[in-house]
């Protein structure tokens, strides 16, 4: 089942939080610091600019390091696949990640 859509961390309760999650684009509630290397996460649970890098050494599994904009430092993102074997996990809808994801008619909006 589909994880509930949400407004904002108090709709979500039992440790989690408010926020896109993933592949789909969906605002769901889900864990803490979902989709962004531990160094990117506030206290919070939410992920934030991404850290700084200089080589893809610099970035957890599965992220790689990125000019995100001409004007911009190069930052850790979500790397970029074609195929499994160019990611530590999977490649998901040209993105790497650790297991295979899923999309799903998403819920009926809260009240």
């Amino acid at each position: 089942m589909p994880a509930p859509q949400c407004r904002g961390d108090s709709e979500c309760g039992h440790g989690l939080v408010c926020t896109v999650t993933g592949r789909c684009g969906e605002v769901t509630c889900a864990p803490p610091c979902t989709g962004c290397p531990p160094d990117a996460c506030n206290d919070a649970g939410h992920c934030v600019d991404q850290p700084h890098c200089t080589t893809d050494a610099d970035c957890p599994d599965n992220f790689a390091c990125k000019r995100l904009g001409p004007q911009s430092p190069k930052e850790c993102a979500i790397k970029s696949c074609a195929r499994d074997d160019e990611c530590r996990g999977v490649c998901v809808n040209g993105s790497c990640n650790s297991e295979h994801g899923r999309c799903a008619v998403p819920m009926p909006a809260l009240p």
